[in-house]
C-alpha cells in the first residue's frame, strides 16, 4: 500500500492574488514607479541568498555559433517582453472602452493600438483578434463622437 503512495501527487495550494481590503487599483498602460519598485523588489527577494551575480566572463567570439546563440536568446526575450506590454495595453484598452472615454482619449487609445501593430503581427492569435476588436471599437466610438462635435462648433 505504501508503494502506491508514493506516485500520488501532492494537492497543489490554489494560487491566490495578493489584494488589500478596500483598496482597488487601475490598469495602466504602462508600469508606473509603484509597480516597478515592487518588481525590483520581488525580484531581489528571488534571488538566491550569498551569491552575487555571475562574471560575466569571456564573451563569445563574434560570428561564432555560441554568439548568434546568445543573440537569439536576447531577441526572444525582447520579443516576449514587448509581447507581454502588447498585451498589457490591450487589458488598459479593454478597460477604457468599458467607461466609455472621450475623444481625445480615444485617439491617444488609437495612437497607443498602433504603435503595438508590429507586436501584434508578429504574436498573431488570440492578441491579434483582441486588438482588431479593440481597434474597431476605438474607431465606431470615433465616428460617433465627431457629429457631435461638428455640431458644437458650427
Amino acid at each position: 500500500m505504501r508503494f502506491f503512495n508514493i506516485f500520488r501527487r501532492k494537492s497543489q495550494k490554489s494560487v491566490r492574488s495578493l489584494r488589500i481590503d478596500g483598496v482597488s487599483t487601475k490598469m495602466t498602460p504602462h508600469p508606473d514607479d509603484a509597480e516597478l519598485a515592487a518588481q525590483a523588489l520581488l525580484e531581489h527577494m528571488s534571488a538566491p541568498k550569498g551569491r552575487g551575480k555571475k562574471p560575466a566572463g569571456k564573451q563569445p567570439k563574434e560570428g561564432s555559433a555560441a554568439y548568434y546563440k546568445q543573440l537569439r536568446g536576447k531577441i526572444s526575450e525582447a520579443h516576449a517582453a514587448e509581447a507581454r506590454d502588447a498585451q498589457r495595453y490591450l487589458a488598459y484598452t479593454e478597460e477604457e472602452l468599458k467607461e466609455n472615454p472621450g475623444l481625445e482619449q480615444l485617439m491617444e487609445i488609437e495612437k497607443g493600438l498602433y504603435t503595438i501593430q508590429d507586436t501584434i503581427k508578429r504574436e498573431k492569435g488570440d492578441l491579434e483578434s483582441r486588438w482588431q476588436h479593440c481597434l474597431a471599437q476605438v474607431i465606431v466610438l470615433q465616428t460617433k463622437d465627431i457629429p457631435d462635435t461638428i455640431d458644437d462648433i458650427s
